[in-house]
């Protein structure tokens, strides 16, 4: 609550006093939503919290562990 009261104060006086047009604040915030790069943090973090969730996951692990779990690795 206390930074919705201060996102929307802090918004209302930079329109009013600042003479910013309600049009051009609008697109200043919903700019960086056009950028991929951006957007794939959010989605990264959401297939994360779908995976712990179920049994996602673990099939994953499983599946990767089946095609290469013979082979070894390392970097040396």
């Amino acid at each position: 609550p206390v930074g919705y009261a201060l996102v929307i104060s802090s918004g209302l006086a930079a329109i009013t006093v600042g003479g910013i047009p309600a049009v051009a604040a609008v697109v200043k915030i919903f700019q960086p939503t056009q950028s991929f790069p951006l957007l794939a943090i959010p989605f990264f973090m959401l297939s994360g919290s779908l995976m712990m969730g179920g049994e996602l996951g673990k099939r994953l692990i499983h599946f990767a562990t089946s095609l290469v779990g013979r082979f070894h690795g390392g970097l040396g």
